[in-house]
């Protein structure tokens, strides 16, 4: 008798058991949601609960790390011009604007109520806001000065945002199909330049800035090597600087709709340019080519540039 009580007081606390455990799985599963984690990022170290959700990119760079990953930012900055890539247009339908990159709108950013603030570190304006960010959620600094930049942060991104399958994927096609480009191009037969036009005249990207990392990787011989200030990656020169250059392709980033070369085209020294001699000038799309800086126009870039450079070898 008593053996059969035992027996049956057992079978009670093992159905019990069994309806408990899957009870205690959320719970356990929240927890681990919530564990702290802590990254070196650019602005040093980023404490972060669980993963975040809910993340506003202030930079090009970061909405676009955000997208390749195949998240969406719950709220995201438009250039300074008034424009989104049109690369990134029909993943960010519906996503509010915040304002423009160097004015964000502090108000708008607290009432979407992020988990994560991406920034691009070395603008002062947005240095300037950190502590107020902070105050609303952690803020994560990014900016890409090259191609192996932009991929090496979205290993980090893709870690913090849990998506490291998905960042170790496409950084491994990046390299793939950077390398089978690679193979389709001759060895510095080409000294290219690249060149946008504002206020302040005409201003020459370095050797060393993002769509220059990206041509020196495709074999071109990238033409302008002299440094500009420390934070800055390209120079303002004049047209007869760029004479004296005299490269064999032109690059021109400009914005679409706008006539960004009118006065430069309008200068006698402009025709005398051996890339205008062979028509081998090239518009390409300024926020892509410049603005953006992620690992998605990294891979854009890479497919547009590689072609160009194909069809002048």
């Amino acid at each position: 008798m008593v053996q059969k009580k035992w027996t049956s007081l057992l079978a009670v606390l093992m159905a019990l058991l069994v309806l408990l455990v899957p009870l205690a799985q959320p719970a356990a599963s929240v927890q681990a949601a919530a564990k702290t984690r802590v990254f070196k990022t650019e602005l040093g170290k980023l404490v972060i609960k669980g993963t975040p959700k809910r993340i506003v990119t202030l930079s090009m760079a970061g909405t676009d790390a955000v997208v390749t990953l195949g998240l969406k930012p719950v709220g995201y900055t438009i250039s300074n011009s008034g424009t989104v890539p049109t690369y990134l247009r029909n993943k960010l339908k519906g996503v509010p604007s915040v304002g423009a990159l160097s004015a964000p709108s502090l108000e708008r950013i607290a009432a979407l109520k992020p988990d994560l603030i991406i920034i691009d570190h070395e603008f002062e304006f947005h240095k300037a806001m950190i502590p107020q960010l902070k105050k609303i959620a952690p803020v994560a600094g990014f900016r890409a000065n090259s191609y192996k930049e932009a991929m090496n942060q979205l290993l980090v991104l893709g870690d913090i945002l849990g998506r490291k399958a998905k960042a170790k994927s496409f950084v491994n096609q990046f390299y793939k199909e950077l390398k089978s480009q690679q193979a389709k191009l001759k060895d510095k037969n080409l000294r290219v330049l690249g060149f946008f036009v504002n206020k302040d005249g005409i201003n020459v990207w370095q050797d060393n800035s993002f769509s220059g990392s990206i041509f020196t990787a495709l074999k071109a011989d990238y033409a302008f090597k002299e440094k500009g200030d420390e934070y800055s990656d390209f120079k303002t020169v004049s047209l007869e600087r760029i004479l004296e250059i005299d490269p064999d392709v032109l690059f021109a980033y400009t914005d679409p709709g706008k006539n960004d070369l009118k006065k430069v085209k309008a200068n006698p020294i402009w025709s005398q340019l051996k890339a205008v001699k062979k028509k081998r000038v090239v518009e390409v799309n300024r926020d892509l080519w410049s603005r953006s800086r992620g690992p998605l126009a990294a891979k854009l870039i890479v497919k547009e540039a590689a072609s160009i450079l194909k069809r002048y070898q």
